[in-house]
């Protein structure tokens, strides 16, 4: 049970192999509000306050920018960040112009970006020759982003926690490139976008139901009565009036099995159980 952010333009398809059972599919879509050279700002031409911070305490006048490098094969993260209101008249009342100026005006982002803006908003680009086949980079979740929203239209998802594996910054050899951005409903921050996105932050899915009606997880609910138990069988996933099968063992006095049936049952509500 957990939210994933994809702030990149690839798809994410991740798939889990659980042998012969059914082998699911989850799928974060693109994120369609930037390109692999540029990120713009989705929360309209300001002026912006930035004076006060987030919903997690972080002030909100500063950006941060997560990057790799193909020096690195793609796999060291570095953090980087930036004071948007430093050329500001006031903090309370940000200009588009004066947001770019500081940027521009920041020796540690004219390595690797430029600004400009537009009655749209803020757009930070790659600088010239640093295409995406040499640096991927992204706008890190709170502080300046909670407030211009770089990242307002990259999907999140719920998703197993399996997929941790595929997050940035973790990167070690796995089938697919590490681009996703765990979200932690702890976090006020985080929390903010995973109710926005239309989920529950407060009330995340159980692991399980994630993957479906799955046989590879299966759930038993056993019944005894006197000499007689029973055990009815069913995959993780399954509702009251799907199939399962119920298995009844007899025993004698002395404890020995003297009949056993395996046979199809309808599960009811007093076969569904829920794991702790």
């Amino acid at each position: 049970m957990a939210f994933y952010q994809n702030p990149f333009t690839t798809e994410f398809r991740g798939t889990v192999n659980l042998g012969s059972a059914i082998t699911p599919n989850f799928i974060i879509p693109r994120n369609v509000g930037r390109s692999d050279e540029t990120v713009t700002s989705q929360n309209g031409s300001g002026p912006f306050d930035l004076s006060g911070n987030d919903a997690a305490g972080n002030p909100t006048k500063i950006l941060t920018i997560r990057f790799a490098t193909d020096s690195g094969n793609f796999l060291n993260w570095g953090t980087k960040e930036f004071d948007i209101a430093a050329t500001a008249t006031e903090d309370e009342s940000v200009q588009l112009y004066e947001i770019v100026s500081a940027l521009n005006n920041n020796v540690d982002f004219q390595q690797l970006f430029t600004a400009s803006h537009n009655n749209v908003g803020v757009s930070i680009h790659l600088r010239n020759g640093l295409g995406p086949a040499r640096v991927k980079f992204y706008v890190v979740n709170g502080g300046a982003e909670e407030v211009l929203r770089f990242n307002g239209e990259a999907a999140i998802r719920e998703i197993p926690a399996y997929f941790s594996r595929y997050t940035v910054g973790n990167d070690t050899g796995n089938d697919l490139p590490a681009m996703l951005v765990p979200l932690d409903p702890a976090d006020a921050g985080n929390a903010l976008l995973i109710n926005g996105a239309g989920f529950d932050s407060t009330k995340p899915t159980p692991e399980y139901k994630l993957y479906g009606r799955n046989s590879s997880f299966s759930f038993t609910k056993s019944t005894v009565d006197g000499n007689t138990r029973s055990e009815v069988k069913y995959p993780s996933g399954a509702e009251v009036g799907d199939i399962a099968t119920k298995k009844v063992i007899v025993k004698d006095n002395d404890g020995n099995v003297i009949e056993e049936y395996v046979l199809p049952h309808t599960l009811t509500e007093d076969d569904i159980i829920t794991p702790p």
